[in-house]
């Protein structure tokens, strides 16, 4: 018997520790999932704080994972949160500093609003340290029918080599 898969975009974040070998550990237990297979990374970029400013720049970098697609969202967010809280991750203050942060971005088929998840993430459009690795990766890829350089398009960054700036 075979199995069905989708896709799944997660974006990777750290800023406390040693973020670039935080984002490759979270990666790490990210593919050790037997319902997870690693498609596609981008580069790791370096972005400047949202939000809260007053904290060390953001290691982030988006990957593609292939899932079955008999786990649930719900089910996936729980495993991201496990993997969040094995790493370190405190949750202290909203946007605050963490060793390991994982959102998914986007989950083939499916389109999700409850309390703790929404799909697709509803910052995703927003923010320039997602959008431009995402386009690294899945330039074709279309969010709400709309491409990646639209929702570029209406942002005010700037991108430097592995460096991300946001207004």
């Amino acid at each position: 018997m075979g199995f069905d898969y989708k896709f799944v975009y997660f974006c990777l974040g750290s800023n406390l520790g040693d973020p670039v070998l935080n984002l490759g550990q979270g990666l790490e237990l990210l593919d050790q999932a037997k319902f997870l297979m690693l498609s596609q990374k981008s580069k790791i970029y370096w972005t400047e704080p949202q939000e809260k400013l007053d904290q060390p720049w953001f290691a982030n970098q988006v990957v593609k994972f292939y899932i079955s697609s008999h786990i649930k969202p719900q089910e996936l967010l729980h495993y991201v949160l496990d993997i969040e809280r094995q790493m370190g991750r405190e949750r202290k203050q909203r946007y605050g500093p963490r060793t390991m942060d994982i959102d998914i971005l986007l989950y083939e088929g499916q389109t999700l609003a409850t309390p703790t998840l929404t799909i697709p993430h509803p910052k995703l459009t927003k923010r320039a340290f997602v959008l431009v690795p995402l386009k690294e990766i899945a330039p074709d890829l279309l969010i709400e029918n709309k491409s990646i350089d639209f929702y570029l398009s209406k942002l005010n960054y700037n991108v430097i080599e592995n460096k991300i700036w946001q207004s």
